[in-house]
């Protein structure tokens, strides 16, 4: 995995275990948050989507000049230069891949973001049911 990407995902993962992470302390300041955090969220999707649109689009004109240079040139190409092709290639799909795992991770982090306010809810009735 790139390092860049792993960095990312890793950021991700961390900043969302903190954002759900409910405790009978937290639980108020939670419920005020749930709006912010479902915001901070998507703003990253549409960030991390960006990236995954870029790398899909350089991909797409790294190929574009590759195909162009064999027209061009109507010969084989030396064993050194397409293997550094095919290791530019090979760099793009890795980080095209990293990328959507880092967008898969986001959408299912939004999609229990969006539960909970039901969790924090479930939470506020159980204190208040123990409080008789």
């Amino acid at each position: 995995m790139n390092i860049e990407l792993a960095e990312r995902l890793e950021k991700y993962i961390q900043e969302f275990d903190d954002d759900v992470k409910l405790t009978m302390t937290n639980v108020k300041d939670k419920s005020l948050l749930v709006t912010s955090y479902q915001s901070k969220w998507i703003r990253y999707y549409f960030l991390e989507k960006t990236i995954y649109q870029k790398l899909k689009d350089a991909k797409v004109e790294y190929s574009k000049q590759f195909v162009n240079k064999i027209e061009f040139k109507q010969t084989t190409l030396p064993l050194t230069t397409q293997s550094a092709i095919d290791k530019k290639l090979v760099k793009l799909n890795n980080e095209i891949r990293n990328s959507e795992a880092c967008l898969d991770f986001i959408e299912k982090s939004m999609a229990v973001l969006d539960k909970m306010n039901f969790q924090i809810k479930n939470v506020i009735d159980l204190v208040k049911l123990e409080r008789g």
